[in-house]
């Protein structure tokens, strides 16, 4: 058994802005833009309901929706074979078997370094087999403000007896490596809890993964500053009850051969434990810029449910 301590900060951003008009044109489209803001803040300043019922029904919609909506990209773009494996399979899928799986198993999963030493697929849940092998240990791990994360490889040796573990293709800003699961732990703390399945970390810290998949996806790597902005713009925090850094999502790459999907992550590299809540999406961007998060998945490290 290995134990580990984690200690996370908290970083606020105060942002001000200063502006100036210098013209009567130019009094006039501030007017009109300031018009627009009002509008729009009213909805994002003050908790309205059917604003937020629209605004969740948009960025994240049912499954069903979301498959429909898959199934028109899917079918309104050339890809290629690696990325219509993917989507193909998505489509095919039963969200209720895929909640089932073992995260390495599923379409998407997350990935987090938070300590220099360690990184691996970190998520708050975990499959019924997983929590049954270990629960009787978890009591055992002291509660304490900083994070203990002890590992089991006893119960990842169970699983994988008499066959080789896991491997899974890693997806960062400078592009796919792979890897192979090495072990299993679980994390705890006051107001935190989650489970990880560790690999070895890669030999560049400065890569940033951000996500794995069972899947060899085919993807165009960089930066869109446009898309950024659409996400920001669209981003409505009062429709939240918990902290989230969605304001803050950075496009990293772009699923090829398929129109307006792209991956972002809201996080601090090369250790992810400076936001309260870093995220990794996959977005959609409409033709009238509109969002919705086909797959949208956080950690959420400030503990809002005892906060």
């Amino acid at each position: 058994m290995l134990k580990k301590i984690f200690t996370f900060s908290i970083i606020t951003i105060f942002i001000s802005c200063d502006m100036t008009e210098n013209s009567k044109a130019k009094k006039n489209t501030s007017e009109k833009k300031k018009e627009i803001t009002q509008e729009t803040n009213s909805l994002d300043s003050t908790f309205n309901i059917k604003g937020c019922a629209k605004y969740w029904k948009q960025i994240s919609p049912m499954e069903k929706e979301k498959k429909v909506l898959i199934q028109k990209i899917y079918k309104e773009n050339q890809g290629n074979e690696l990325n219509n494996k993917f989507l193909k399979s998505y489509l095919d899928s039963d969200w209720k078997i895929e909640m089932k799986k073992n995260n390495y198993d599923k379409h998407l999963f997350p990935i987090y370094r938070l300590f220099k030493d360690d990184v691996g697929i970190v998520s708050h849940h975990a499959n019924n087999s997983e929590k049954n092998k270990i629960v009787k240990h978890i009591t055992e791990i002291p509660i304490e403000k900083e994070i203990n994360l002890v590992y089991y490889p006893e119960y990842l040796d169970s699983i994988f007896k008499n066959k080789k573990k896991p491997t899974i293709y890693t997806y960062s800003e400078k592009g796919r490596e792979t890897k192979t699961i090495k072990d299993f732990g679980f994390g705890k703390s006051r107001c935190l809890q989650y489970y990880e399945y560790s690999y070895e970390p890669t030999d560049n810290p400065d890569k940033n993964v951000v996500f794995g998949s069972p899947f060899k996806l085919d993807l165009e790597y960089q930066n869109y500053p446009e898309i950024d902005a659409i996400l920001h713009e669209n981003f409505m925090k009062n429709c939240y009850d918990c902290p989230s850094n969605d304001d803050q999502l950075k496009t990293f790459a772009k699923l090829k051969g398929y129109k307006n999907l792209y991956f972002a992550y809201a996080d601090s590299f090369p250790i992810n434990n400076q936001l309260e809540y870093p995220t990794r999406v996959l977005v959609y961007i409409s033709d009238d810029n509109k969002m919705t998060f086909l797959w949208d998945i956080g950690l959420d490290l400030l503990g809002c449910g005892c906060v």
